[in-house]
């Protein structure tokens, strides 16, 4: 396996020499095909008119949704961040890649981009890019919110309301 391979590009009279290295999620390697660049305000609600809502600390959680709460604010980047309007130099994130009982926080965006990269799936699930965990509201312990594998209940479907 070739970890660095040169390509040269051609734009006119000028080159710009293009580096293959390994895919590390990091902002510097993502490319997104859209017609909207500028970030958009959401509301994301789920089961219950139960919101996600980030606490103004590292806590991200659920709650009756209440139009208006800044609190309930997220901005969706072109960069699979989603980001609580109230802390734009945070994400939405896991807390790890493996293991059980994962807990969706807020981080600071600078940190591992792996943990904070999502995609909003066409079964209305919010799903980490790397590993595919799907954001769960827990019908354990009511109000957190968990990263688990897919299963298709309605803990696990989301919703945008744009702002």
């Amino acid at each position: 396996m070739y970890t660095r391979i040169g390509f040269v590009t051609k734009d006119g009279s000028s080159a710009s020499k293009l580096t293959l290295e390994e895919r590390d999620s990091s902002t510097f390697q993502s490319w997104k095909a859209t017609n909207k660049l500028t970030p958009v305000d959401v509301y994301i609600p789920g089961e219950k008119n139960q919101c996600i809502y980030y606490n103004g600390k590292y806590g991200v959680y659920q709650e009756t949704c209440s139009k208006g709460s800044s609190r309930q604010q997220w901005r969706l980047y072109p960069d699979s961040t989603i980001r609580p309007k109230d802390w734009l130099d945070g994400c939405m994130e896991i807390a790890s890649l493996s293991g059980d009982w994962i807990y969706v926080q807020a981080g600071y965006c600078s940190g591992s981009p792996v943990l904070h990269k999502w995609v909003f799936s066409h079964d209305g699930a919010i799903r980490n890019w790397k590993s595919q965990l799907v954001v769960d509201a827990s019908k354990t312990y009511p109000g957190y919110l968990y990263a688990m594998n897919y299963h298709g209940g309605k803990n696990q479907i989301w919703t945008l309301e744009f702002i």
